[in-house]
């Protein structure tokens, strides 16, 4: 689960109101699943992501989604929507880097939970990765 979990149970009240807060939160997003071109897969991975100004101080952060389009990362470390960072993906010969922007960014009572990440077009080598990501990730697999 994301990161940070424990402090919003205590800001929601309890488990039980963490998950109410989290579920209205998630329904919000669900008119833009509407929007999206690729089918998101539920997985958590442990991946990185840092801007292109900062390439050396990458943040850990964990997944709730990948596409051949974009992610959801659980991360309490916010980031203006809009910003260009890099995402930073376990591969099979080494971690695959693919540069994306902030789509949106999630928060629970002011409390930043994650950001949607948009892709910029991949293909290659990199599109191959995340394909072969998501093929492993249908057949029960999670790296």
């Amino acid at each position: 689960m994301c990161g940070g979990v424990r402090s919003w149970r205590r800001v929601a009240g309890g488990f039980r109101g963490f998950m109410v807060v989290l579920l209205a939160a998630m329904a919000d997003c669900e008119g833009e699943a509407a929007e999206r071109r690729h089918l998101r897969v539920e997985v958590t991975l442990q991946i990185k992501f840092g801007c292109f100004e900062d390439m050396e101080h990458m943040i850990r952060a964990s997944t709730m989604n990948l596409s051949r389009g974009g992610m959801f990362i659980c991360t309490a470390q916010t980031r203006p929507k809009g910003q260009r960072v890099v995402v930073e993906l376990p591969g099979d010969d080494g971690p695959v880097r693919i540069p994306g922007q902030i789509r949106h960014v999630r928060s629970i009572d002011g409390h930043p939970f994650g950001l949607g990440i948009e892709f910029d077009p991949i293909e290659g080598a990199a599109l191959a990765e995340v394909d072969e990501l998501l093929k492993k990730i249908a057949g029960g697999e999670v790296p």
